[in-house]
């Protein structure tokens, strides 16, 4: 396994994705993760991280996921913290998502700050099944 855009199988029906450092500023949508979902729906975990020692309180990340062309989650998660020490607390949450059959899925962020800092996303995923 590897960093990268793509969804890696691990077996037994198990999936992950890992996009390592990916530099974001206000400019545009960055590409995180961009990957074709197999013939088997999945469900799994995502978690959204950044270096946000540069941003100041009030600046926001903004993540979001795109499914064949179509935004189907977004949120807009502002900083309240001063440094290192602080950081907004629901960027860390885990969020669950159902990803279907034979569909295009991009992971995106940007962020309002000017200029560029790292994110990160990680996705666990299994094989949804009738058992």
């Amino acid at each position: 396994s590897s960093t990268g855009k793509g969804l890696q199988y691990q077996g037994s029906g198990y999936y992950g994705a890992w996009s390592g450092a990916v530099a974001i500023d206000q400019t545009e949508y960055y590409t995180m993760l961009d990957f074709e979902v197999g013939k088997q729906s999945v469900k799994g975990i995502f978690e959204f991280g950044m270096d946000d020692y540069t941003m100041a309180s009030g600046e926001a990340i903004h993540l979001q996921i795109v499914m064949n062309g179509v935004v189907i989650m977004h949120r807009r998660i502002e900083y309240t913290g001063t440094g290192v020490s602080s950081s907004p607390s629901d960027l860390s949450t885990p969020f669950f998502v159902m990803l279907p059959a034979m569909s295009n899925i991009v992971f995106q962020s940007k962020a309002d700050h000017s200029s560029s800092m790292n994110a990160y996303v990680t996705l666990q995923a299994e094989e949804v099944t009738n058992g």
